[in-house]
């Protein structure tokens, strides 16, 4: 998992991949993976986070929490269905040994990334965990949590959380589940064009952050796209809505899990 260790490569505390699985319906073969970003603390690396953006970046691993929170409390009232959580655990850290910018990198399914934003770690983290999840745990669906853009926080702010999908029927059944436990989401769009500027390399077969900047959380979601081996795929950005912006977490997104499976 290169890309999950060239984050981890300025911090002294070695990086881990925690794996939940609870398989509570042997007659189906339908798995679901959810895969979450656990970034204990993001200094941004050498693309270095300006003071006051370092604030609250111990929730950077909200996403880890939320998955395996939800597989815990699958297991604890026995429901029907086979689920795992991959959880992806490391800080991100300047360092004398931190991965430079511009460097070229290859990811778990074999795809080189170009890393022309450290501070685009998350995505990078994640590509690993969900080929992980599809490759090792034989998962055929998916979702995904993580505090991925500050643009999402621009969209939509602490209110609501942006969903993306490259499906519309497991889009539909997560709709449906949102609006039973209360938690207010927003489909988002991943365009061509976001794909295509994620492409726009000549030295490797994705960049990490495309330079405008612009579209930023569609562009993300179009990289981790990437990664899914068209597995029906669900992307939660929840920038805004995993912590209350005054020290406190929330655990987004447990309830409408819970409620799809339960």
């Amino acid at each position: 998992m290169e890309l999950l260790l060239a984050v981890n490569a300025g911090s002294y505390l070695e990086p881990r991949v925690v794996v939940l699985e609870y398989h509570g319906n042997p007659d189906s073969k339908e798995k679901v993976g959810l895969v979450g970003k656990g970034i204990t603390f993001d200094s941004g690396g050498y693309n270095l986070k300006p003071s006051n953006a370092l604030v609250g970046m111990k929730f950077d691993m909200s996403g880890a929490a939320i998955m395996c929170a939800t597989v815990l409390a699958l297991a604890k009232v026995k429901a029907k269905v086979n689920i795992s959580a991959v959880a992806c655990l490391t800080e991100n850290r300047i360092g004398g040994k931190a991965t430079l910018t511009e460097s070229v990198i290859t990811s778990m399914n074999g795809k080189t990334v170009q890393i022309d934003n450290t501070d685009a770690e998350g995505r990078l983290v994640l590509a690993d965990g969900i080929t992980y999840s599809i490759r090792k745990l034989n998962v055929n669906k998916l979702i995904e949590a993580s505090t991925l853009t500050g643009a999402m926080l621009v969209a939509l702010g602490r209110f609501m959380t942006g969903v993306f999908a490259n499906n519309d029927e497991w889009y539909e059944e997560f709709k449906k589940a949102s609006e039973n436990s209360h938690e207010e989401i927003w489909r988002m769009p991943i365009h061509e064009d976001n794909i295509a500027v994620m492409r726009q390399t000549p030295i490797a077969d994705l960049t990490n952050a495309e330079p405008s900047r612009m579209g930023g959380s569609s562009t993300a979601a179009a990289f981790l796209c990437e990664f899914v081996e068209d597995k029906p795929y669900i992307h939660l950005d929840i920038a805004g809505t995993s912590d209350t912006g005054n020290g406190h977490g929330t655990g987004v997104m447990i309830k409408t899990i819970f409620e799809m499976f339960k």
